[in-house]
C-alpha cells in the first residue's frame, strides 16, 4: 500500500461538526452531573446554625454562610439583617436564603 493511502482518518477530520441543540444537550448534561444534592442536616446542625444567626442579628456578627441553592453551592458574607420564623429564613447582605438550605455557617 502507498503513503498516499495511509493517511487513515485524516481525509474527514475537517469536517467533524456537532448539531448546536447536541453541543446545549452536552452542556446540560455536564451541569447536571456535576450538580450537589440538597444537604441533610440535623437537628444539632439546625441549633448551632440557628443560634449563630440569632447572634449575628441580635450583636451584628459577620457571618460567612456557604449555602444551596438548585445544585449548586454558593459563599456569602455579612450580617443578619431579618429573620423570618414563618419562611424559616432569613435575609443576608440582600440575600434571601432558606435555613433547609444552610450547609454552613461560620463566625467571623
Amino acid at each position: 500500500m502507498s503513503d498516499y493511502l495511509k493517511r487513515g482518518n485524516l481525509m474527514w477530520e475537517g469536517s467533524r461538526m456537532m448539531l448546536h441543540e447536541h453541543v446545549s444537550a452536552l452542556r446540560s448534561h455536564r451541569a447536571d452531573q456535576q450538580r450537589l444534592p440538597r444537604p441533610a442536616l440535623s437537628e444539632e446542625d439546625l441549633t448551632e446554625f440557628g443560634t449563630s444567626l440569632l447572634a449575628s442579628y441580635t450583636h451584628h456578627i459577620e457571618l460567612h454562610v456557604t449555602y444551596w441553592e438548585d445544585g449548586i453551592a454558593y459563599h456569602i458574607s455579612g450580617v443578619v439583617t431579618s429573620l423570618n420564623p414563618y419562611t424559616k429564613s432569613f435575609l443576608l447582605s440582600d440575600t434571601r436564603i432558606e435555613i433547609r438550605n444552610l450547609m454552613r455557617v461560620e463566625r467571623l
